[in-house]
């Protein structure tokens, strides 16, 4: 009989040990540290991440640093400005989606007013797109404009007095000479209003 207890109390404490240690399992092990540090560094690179992302129409809100302008034709060439822009680091909206609620000019307006660099991509379709002048206009009375040809066409004659970018043969690659100058010109908008910011 004094065995049977003796198991019996053993198997006692060793439920309640089971029981105890089950509803404190981190009990005994050392935590590791936060580099709260690394958090910090890391949640900055995600933020920065979102930032330059292509915009689209509800981007408006906070502005973009460039505005495409072109015609419906030129859309695919458009997008693979865009995505090398985009690469480059810079907020671009190119894409002319209409949000339920909008209509058109309003979201075209907006997103012209804030951009701070206009580059209009001139072609067969876009001289004769009322559209893209009027876009073209605005750029250049704001002395933002980056003209770019990627057709061999007649640039209106109010836009010929401002060096063009020719992308014409561009197949998409970020390795061309064109593209470069192209981006040089687009720096170059884009640090001026800067520091004219910073002026007032």
């Amino acid at each position: 009989m004094f065995v049977v207890f003796v198991v019996f109390v053993l198997l006692l404490i060793l439920v309640v040990f089971v029981i105890r240690h089950n509803r404190n399992p981190g009990r005994g092990r050392s935590e590791v540290p936060v580099n709260r540090t690394k958090v910090a560094v890391d949640r900055t690179i995600d933020a920065e991440r979102n930032r330059i992302r292509p915009a689209g129409p509800d981007r408006k809100i906070s502005g973009s640093d460039i505005f495409i302008s072109y015609a419906s034709a030129d859309r695919e060439t458009a997008r693979s400005l865009a995505r090398a822009l985009s690469e480059n680091g810079w907020a671009v909206w190119w894409d002319r989606t209409i949000p339920p609620g909008k209509t058109f000019d309003e979201v075209i307006e907006s997103a012209l007013d804030s951009a701070r660099c206009v580059i209009v991509l001139w072609s067969s379709a876009s001289v004769s797109s009322r559209w893209v002048k009027s876009e073209a206009e605005e750029a250049a009375r704001r002395q933002i404009l980056v003209p770019a040809l990627i057709q061999e066409v007649r640039i209106p004659l109010a836009f010929r007095h401002i060096q063009a970018a020719r992308l014409v043969d561009w197949n998409g690659s970020s390795d061309n000479p064109e593209l470069e100058q192209l981006m040089s010109s687009v720096t170059g908008i884009l640090n001026q209003g800067a520091e004219g910011g910073r002026r007032a």
